[in-house]
């Protein structure tokens, strides 16, 4: 009996450390894979939800996937950090196996941007505005040469980021935000512990994956 028990823990720790490392495997492979697709610098972090893990690779379904992307950038825009989660990911295991071209799918999806006041700064200064950006705690600030700095207010409109005050040269100025993949949309912003945070969503998206 003890034997018998030893031998099912033994089997138990193969199976766990197989799953472990097909996962880590597979979260390599498609971080590299949306590197690709979205042209970004460096291969983002990928987490994919669902135990055990054999049986989602089997079905190449997933309930969730996070990705984290640090330093997306979009002409003179760069966005900090990129956090979002996928539902409903079908990710075709021949991709997995061969490294075939084919896409990989998501049903939905939700998440953040992250944007300091330098990263704003630069974005408004490429557009012509003279204006350097700052944002401590939950509050925006605004400063133009020769007249110092105003609180500003953030909004969102359509792909926008508006800063506006009454203070300023002109009411409002803006500039946009970067589409990233179709299927996204930009949903509030506001400021929090001193970072532009823009919330997301996204329906059913897809990342084109080319062949090796």
């Amino acid at each position: 009996m003890r034997k018998a028990l030893v031998s099912l823990f033994l089997v138990a720790l193969l199976l766990v450390g197989a799953d472990l490392g097909l996962r880590l495997f597979a979260e390599f492979w498609v971080g590299r894979e949306l590197r690709e697709s979205l042209d970004l610098p460096d291969r983002p972090d990928v987490d994919l939800g669902g135990f055990p893990f054999l049986v989602h690779l089997v079905s190449a379904s997933f309930p969730a996937v996070g990705v984290a992307i640090d330093g997306y950038e979009d002409g003179s825009l760069r966005i900090r950090r990129t956090e979002i989660e996928l539902r409903d990911v079908d990710i075709p295991r021949s991709q997995l196996l061969s490294g075939s071209s084919g896409e990989i799918r998501a049903a939905s999806g939700e998440g953040r941007a992250l944007l300091t006041g330098p990263d704003v700064t630069a974005a408004f200064r490429s557009r012509g505005a003279p204006l350097t950006v700052s944002f401590r705690g939950s509050r925006a600030f605004v400063g133009v040469e020769g007249l110092g700095e105003v609180e500003a207010d953030v909004s969102l409109d359509g792909r926008s980021v508006v800063l506006a005050a009454a203070d300023l040269p002109q009411a409002a100025y803006a500039f946009p935000l970067p589409a990233i993949v179709e299927g996204l949309r930009y949903r509030d912003v506001r400021v929090e512990q001193g970072m532009l945070v823009i919330t997301v969503s996204l329906d059913e998206v897809r990342f084109r994956v080319p062949s090796e």
